[in-house]
C-alpha cells in the first residue's frame, strides 16, 4: 500500500509539472534623449577641383607643383585657375558644401571657417580672409542645399621656394 501511495503521489507530481505554465513575461525599460546634429559634406563643383570622393566630411586637396612664371595664368589641369597679382600669384577654385541637419527646429545655419596655422600664404573663402580666428562666411544658409563657395589661395613673392604648402581649413556650421 505504501508503494501504491508513493506511485500515485509521483504520478500526481509529474502531472503537475507537465501542466505547469511555461510562458513568462518581462520588460526592458529604455531611456535616452535624441540630440540634434549637423553634418558637413564636400562636393566637387563641375567647374572646379575634382575631389577624390564626393560627399565626404573631410577632404584633401593636392595642388601639385606650381610657380609664378613657369605655370600659365589659365584654368589648370587640376581645375584651379591661376592668376598673377602685383605681389604674388594665386589659385582659386569653386567647391560645393552641403550641410545636413537632423532633429533640429532651426531652418538655417551660420557658417564660419578658420585656418590651422598662420603663414605668409593668404587664404580666403568667398572673399573672407582666413586666419586662426573663425571668419564668418555666411549667417543664414539653408540646410540640404549644396552651396557653392570659392577657395582662393595667394602665394606672396616673398614665400620661399620649395616651401611646402600645408594647412587645414576648418568649417563650422552652427544652427540658427
Amino acid at each position: 500500500m505504501k508503494h501504491l501511495l508513493l506511485a500515485v503521489a509521483i504520478i500526481l507530481f509529474v502531472g503537475l509539472i507537465a501542466n505547469a505554465d511555461v510562458n513568462t513575461g518581462g520588460s526592458l525599460a529604455v531611456t535616452g534623449e535624441v540630440d540634434g546634429s549637423i553634418a558637413l559634406f564636400f562636393f566637387s563643383d563641375p567647374s572646379g577641383y575634382t575631389f577624390s570622393t564626393d560627399g565626404l566630411a573631410n577632404e584633401s586637396i593636392s595642388i601639385g607643383d606650381l610657380s609664378a612664371y613657369g605655370t600659365p595664368n589659365v584654368l589648370l589641369a587640376n581645375n584651379f585657375t591661376k592668376g598673377m597679382d602685383a605681389d604674388g600669384f594665386h589659385l582659386s577654385t569653386p567647391f560645393l558644401l552641403q550641410v545636413m541637419e537632423a532633429n533640429l527646429s532651426s531652418t538655417s545655419y551660420t557658417l564660419t571657417a578658420h585656418l590651422g596655422d598662420n603663414d605668409p600664404t593668404v587664404w580666403e573663402i568667398d572673399g573672407n580672409i582666413l586666419s586662426t580666428t573663425p571668419a564668418l562666411i555666411s549667417d543664414s544658409l539653408a540646410y540640404t542645399t549644396k552651396v557653392q563657395h570659392t577657395l582662393y589661395v595667394k602665394f606672396p613673392f616673398t614665400e620661399n621656394a620649395n616651401s611646402s604648402l600645408t594647412d587645414t581649413i576648418t568649417f563650422t556650421a552652427t544652427a540658427n
